[in-house]
């Protein structure tokens, strides 16, 4: 009998030291954080794809709800990229922001500067834009659809294939000085609220 319980007590000790040579034990574990979601994905976030400037000596946080500070914008100002909106419960808007340099945070809507976008042409153009649905389902082979963030803003914001399957919807047009026809497109794969020039939509000389 006591050489089966020394037997028992060898094998647990050989057991738990194999454990702490491995670098395992219940306190370890315990101290193991669970991964931080995303503040966009587990909130009532708004997706937004637009450009703007955000005000120098700002502060990028981790969410509207922390206090940690993910970046801060220098002395001067910069462009940026902004893919998220955010309201909290007291009305105050948030903006999550997408810098050069690849950092992002979430920052005040104060504490931006004029944002140059399709919205703003929309604004300032609303009597040249008509409403009119419609689709561009003829590509050319090899060549990508160019995006522009509003028309003649010579600014692309993104390239993509055409597929004649399905084609490119657009629900508003105008017409620029040049006769040229423009469509705005609200959303295509993961591109939103942008323009293609429907006479030339291969393009990149605007």
């Amino acid at each position: 009998m006591k050489s089966y319980f020394a037997s028992r007590c060898v094998s647990i000790a050989i057991f738990s030291l194999s454990l702490l040579s491995a670098g395992f034990s219940p306190a370890q574990a315990e101290l193991v954080p669970p991964p931080v979601q995303d503040f966009s994905h587990t909130n009532v976030c708004t997706p937004v794809s637009r450009k703007g400037v955000i005000k120098e000596n700002s502060y990028l946080y981790v969410s509207p709800l922390s206090s940690i500070i993910s970046a801060r914008i220098g002395k001067n100002k910069k462009k940026i990229r902004i893919t998220s909106a955010y309201t909290a419960a007291d009305g105050i808007r948030w903006l999550k922001i997408a810098l050069p340099d690849g950092r992002q945070g979430w920052t005040l809507q104060s504490n931006m500067l004029g944002v140059v976008d399709a919205r703003t042409f929309a604004i300032r153009h609303s009597k040249a834009i008509k409403q009119k649905q419609g689709s561009l389902t003829k590509f050319a082979q090899n060549r990508p659809i160019i995006f522009w963030t509003f028309p003649n803003s010579g600014e692309i914001y993104a390239q993509a294939d055409g597929d004649p399957k399905i084609g490119i919807d657009y629900d508003k047009i105008c017409i620029d000085h040049h006769q040229r026809k423009w469509g705005h497109v609200a959303y295509y794969r993961t591109i939103r609220d942008v323009w293609i020039c429907l006479s030339a939509p291969h393009s990149t000389s605007f």
